[in-house]
């Protein structure tokens, strides 16, 4: 691994190519991914650089949906908490847990779109829905941040705009 920290070259690497992909010579890897999953794998590489774990790009992409996984069913229980109360919750985070749809997408190495987008997801509701009950600006101002990124990451926010 690269003990440096090279965002630039993280995110669009010369040497990624797909080459099972049906094309001539295989396709660019940074041509079929958004560029909120390239910053967020680069941005976990150079975060592991720092705490000094050695980590490169390959490591970092197989590590961040479960802990992903575990941050989307942290965000649920706050979601169902902000809706009904703490059992909602509880219930709410323990059956996103046992979903086989969200399980598979959450394994280690399964690092595509729609398993690092749904922790933001539901943070962005669970943000807008304290934002808008609470009258918080700094809530408020998370639930941009949260949303920017889920909008970095996929084509979610064509969604929320017909909401």
């Amino acid at each position: 691994g690269n003990s440096s920290c090279c965002l630039p070259q993280l995110l669009f690497p010369k040497n990624r190519r797909d080459l099972l992909a049906w094309q001539p010579q295989g396709l660019q890897k940074a041509q079929l991914a958004q560029p909120g999953l390239l910053f967020l794998a680069g941005s976990a590489n150079c975060v592991g650089n720092l705490f000094g774990t050695n980590l490169d790009m390959d490591d970092a992409c197989v590590l961040i949906p479960p802990i992903l996984a575990a941050a989307a069913v942290l965000a649920m229980f706050g979601l169902g908490r902000e809706i009904k109360g703490e059992i909602t919750g509880i219930c709410a985070s323990f059956f996103l847990a046992l979903v086989p749809a969200f399980l598979s997408r959450s394994t280690a190495g399964e690092f595509t779109q729609e398993g690092v987008v749904l922790p933001f997801l539901i943070a962005a509701c669970w943000c807008y829905l304290r934002a808008v009950r609470t009258g918080s600006f700094m809530t408020m101002i998370l639930a941009v941040i949260v949303y920017s990124v889920l909008s970095a990451c996929s084509d979610m926010r064509v969604h929320f705009v017909h909401l």
